[in-house]
């Protein structure tokens, strides 16, 4: 099977990091069998990219071909690459069902459908934005073969409010422990970790993201003793719905109380934004020596950064799976705090669930934790590991059911587009010079008429065409 994945643009550092995990899973896994993978990345992913999956490469499990992909605004040279790189490409995996090229794929696709956020707390993200989001969901459901979640949640609660006629097409696929399968470990010595972290941090090759860290900490930060003052790692992105602001809040209370503690972040952080919530707490409260970021790309950074850690925090309430970082940060002996939420509440019993938990919405509650976390750290790794649920299913196992989905995807366009079945315009049947020049006469009528709606639509919810005349 010759898979294709298509990363977009927007997907960020570590979490994209995440999926070529996935990646590195599924040829671990699948032992004796020879993968042929084509990854589209745009430029600033191909290093992540080459970092996770060399190995793999080297050690022939498996030819990956990375291809930087073309720019959206140049639509035949986007037609053009995508005809390019399918003749070698059996079946498309994208990472999110509003994928702007869906449409634009002649082979079969089979997509992610994460959990959407914003569909738990509308009234942070912009309005515009997340009805542009489901209409591309909805449209692209014509292209997309198969889709893949990781829990039962998001299926029932989120595809089942924006998108119920796809039900019969998801299929749940559970996350993959990637400590089990991959080279995510640590050392025996906390010392080494903390080295390889002082290490990423004065190499000149890699500069820094943050400017205004380099300049106030860029001396500090190669050599502070990661392994001897306890942290908090907070490995999410900085977004509206992900929370981190509580984290900063519980920093200055435990810094009034004489206990100050260091907060490192794998997201970047932005000095000159004055809308930036984040941001603003961490100038409001003083804290800008305190609250840094690392760039967790390298794999042995990532590792490092959670075995020497003081406790992992994810703070988001808004997230209906739990993230592959919690097995990640047990496997490597540091305790982990979670926000309290229906998934978490899904995974344990009510009492197992108090020695994870906090309070989302109390900045004291989650100081209070980190506290008592880090006074009996050793007892709580082991009692956590305890009660986190096993993974019952094996890895490949799991692999399986992903490739049998990629297999059902395969087989529903052969049966929807035998010898026999008309072909779309410019997709299919059409040489690629023709299939360019049909495609831009399509889009020459189609924007225009596009245009025309969204003009009409926004005229209506402004109340600008009466009733009468809408009727008509």
């Amino acid at each position: 099977m010759r898979l294709g994945i298509w990363f977009e643009g927007e997907v960020q550092a570590l979490f994209t990091d995440l999926t070529f995990r996935y990646v590195g899973a599924l040829l671990r896994s699948a032992k004796g069998v020879q993968h042929d993978i084509t990854l589209i990345v745009s430029a600033q992913f191909r290093a992540a990219a080459e970092l996770w999956l060399k190995d793999f490469v080297d050690a022939g499990e498996a030819t990956v071909h990375i291809a930087e992909r073309a720019r959206n605004d140049n639509h035949a040279g986007l037609v053009q690459f995508i005809l390019d790189q399918e003749v070698r490409i059996d079946v498309w995996w994208i990472l999110q069902p509003d994928c702007a090229v869906a449409n634009l794929f002649n082979k079969p696709c089979v997509s992610l459908f994460p959990s959407y956020p914003y569909l738990d707390c509308p009234s942070l993200f912009d309005r515009a934005a997340v009805e542009a989001t489901i209409h591309a969901i909805r449209r692209n459901a014509q292209y997309i073969h198969r889709y893949v979640c990781f829990s039962d949640d998001v299926r029932q609660r989120q595809i089942r409010q924006i998108i119920p006629e796809i039900l019969g097409r998801v299929e749940i696929v559970p996350q993959v422990s990637f400590c089990g399968v991959l080279e995510i470990k640590g050392t025996k010595d906390r010392a080494v970790a903390a080295e390889r972290i002082r290490e990423s941090l004065r190499c000149e090759a890699r500069p820094s993201r943050d400017k205004v860290q380099s300049q106030t900490l860029g001396r500090v930060l190669p050599g502070f003793p990661y392994e001897e003052c306890p942290y908090i790692f907070v490995p999410v992105r900085n977004m509206p719905h992900t929370n981190i602001r509580i984290i900063v809040e519980a920093a200055e209370m435990l810094a009034r109380r004489y206990e100050p503690i260091k907060v490192i972040l794998t997201a970047p952080l932005d000095w000159s934004s004055q809308s930036d919530p984040l941001m603003e707490a961490v100038r409001s409260k003083g804290l800008h020596w305190d609250v840094v970021s690392i760039d967790a790309t390298l794999p042995a950074v990532y590792s490092a950064l959670c075995q020497c850690a003081g406790i992992t925090i994810l703070p988001s309430p808004y997230e209906r799976e739990l993230s592959p970082v919690i097995n990640d940060s047990l496997s490597l002996g540091t305790p982990v705090l979670l926000s309290d939420t229906p998934a978490l509440r899904d995974a344990l019993s009510a009492d197992a669930a108090e020695h994870f938990a906090f309070d989302p919405l109390s900045p004291r509650d989650l100081a209070d934790k980190i506290v008592s976390y880090l006074e009996d750290r050793e007892a709580i790794v082991y009692r956590q590991r305890v009660l986190w649920p096993q993974q019952t299913e094996s890895p490949s196992a799991i692999i399986a059911r992903a490739e049998q989905v990629t297999e059902q995807a395969l087989a529903t366009h052969r049966a929807t587009a035998g010898p026999h079945a008309p072909s779309p315009p410019g997709v299919a049947g059409l040489s690629p010079v023709k299939a360019i020049q049909v495609r831009k006469k399509l889009l020459s009528v189609v924007r225009p008429v596009s245009v025309w709606r969204a003009a009409m639509r926004a005229l209506r919810r402004a109340g600008s065409i009466s009733d009468a005349r809408r009727g008509s």
